[in-house]
């Protein structure tokens, strides 16, 4: 998931106290960004599905994780269908596999940033 040497690569510069918070914030706040996407689904805001997913899709591009940024870009990309055609063709479970195949994945991804940070 999180491509390590890319990752390290671009954040050379930084010491290890930088890297150890960058990763650490995103531990901590990657559950609630899925609980904000689970929540949009249940209200039907598909505003808040492609807002919540760009913004998630921004944080793991940041990681050097193009699996994980593919999917929340899809999810973005659905959410302005839905919102442009007032939630025509839209189907609840699809949208929750997708969030819950993105979900995985992240899980993977923070597994692998809690290896770098132990490593650094």
């Amino acid at each position: 998931m999180v491509n390590k040497q890319e990752f390290l690569d671009t954040y050379n510069y930084f010491d290890k106290e930088i890297l150890t918070e960058i990763i650490d914030i995103f531990l901590s706040e990657y559950p609630g960004r899925f609980e904000k996407l689970y929540k949009d689904i249940e209200l039907r805001n598909y505003n808040d599905l492609r807002f919540d997913a760009h913004g998630l899709k921004g944080v793991v591009a940041t990681f050097c994780a193009p699996e994980a940024k593919q999917l929340a870009y899809e999810l973005e990309k659905a959410g302005s269908l839905f919102m442009q055609n007032n939630g025509e063709g839209f189907n609840e479970s699809e949208v929750t596999g997708k969030i819950d195949m993105l979900r995985d994945c992240v899980h993977t991804m923070a597994q692998e940033l809690q290896e770098i940070k132990d490593s650094l």
